[in-house]
């Protein structure tokens, strides 16, 4: 009887769903693994998503002013690429950091050009 209650109210709250299956999950992940639920763990997950949550936070700006640009996703991509590239090759992080940030400052504004001078659509 319990059982059906509690799965019409998860299914009405969607967000109370998944909050209940990461409580869960990580219920079951912190006892099969000792080190998940450790300090330096939770830092490489924060470090890890946070390239991504900068991503998101500039995406919200653009689909807020009514624009899309998915092409943001895969500047992201060569710009990773290249600052890997160049880190294994040179060593230098000043280095690669710089030809990383020029490369996505021209991929970024070759993007608007085309967008904003050409009509060109930003996907």
């Amino acid at each position: 009887m319990w059982v059906e209650t509690v799965q019409a109210f998860l299914s009405r709250q969607k967000w109370v769903a998944i909050g209940v299956a990461t409580i869960v999950l990580a219920g079951i992940l912190s006892v099969v693994s000792p080190v998940f639920l450790t300090m330096s763990n939770f830092q490489a997950i924060l470090v890890q998503s946070s390239v991504t949550a900068i991503m998101a936070i500039g995406m919200t700006f653009i689909i807020l002013t009514a624009g899309i640009d998915i092409s943001v996703g895969a500047i992201l991509f060569v710009t990773s690429a290249l600052f890997a590239q160049l880190m294994l090759e040179t060593g230098s992080y000043p280095l690669a950091f710089g030809a990383t940030l020029i490369c996505a400052t021209v991929l970024g504004t070759l993007n608007g050009v085309l967008v904003v001078r050409f009509a060109v659509s930003p996907l």
